[in-house]
């Protein structure tokens, strides 16, 4: 198995020919460092440019209904059917940065005992971060959760896993 271009990577060669590779005083956790006042920011600024779209939109659609000469329009549920299908479109369009937050967080706050406990490198919670990126929020998502697997599962043999 050819080793990637990285000086802490080890290969499973590593670890069976010296099991010390993959000690937990030899591995490095990374902390991100989360800022919650960004966060909170960009959600408000989210929340309310999806709120300014759909009322435009649902202006856009009661003119248009008005001017097919349709009597029975209702603006209030025009505008809350414009306003939910705008919001649920922002979430699934941002799913996979919400994903990558959760697992931040994890990363920040987790113990450091739970952190080490995996044996691959990049760690569990960097391979999720690394899959969300590379195929998206459902593929990464099913990806992520299968690298679990194999880490709760691998009896100690880990190595280097990328997604």
């Amino acid at each position: 198995m050819p080793k990637r271009n990285r000086q802490d990577s080890t290969t499973i060669w590593d670890i069976l020919d010296n099991p010390a590779v993959c000690d937990e005083e030899s591995r490095e956790l990374i902390r991100p460092v989360i800022k919650i006042k960004t966060v909170i920011i960009s959600v408000f600024v989210c929340l309310v440019i999806t709120g300014l779209i759909s009322f435009a939109l649902s202006c856009i659609v009661c003119a248009v209904l008005k001017s097919k000469q349709v009597t029975t329009v209702d603006v209030h549920s025009v505008l809350f059917i414009c306003l939910l299908t705008c919001y649920i479109l922002l979430f699934l369009l941002s799913l996979r940065r919400i994903m990558i937050f959760f697992v931040m967080l994890y990363q920040a706050k987790a113990s450091d005992q739970t952190r080490l406990r995996c044996v691959f490198v990049p760690s569990c919670s960097e391979y999720m971060i690394l899959s969300l990126k590379k195929y998206g929020a459902i593929v990464g998502l099913i990806k992520g959760i299968g690298r679990l697997h194999r880490c709760r599962n691998s009896y100690g043999i880990g190595g280097e896993d990328y997604p």
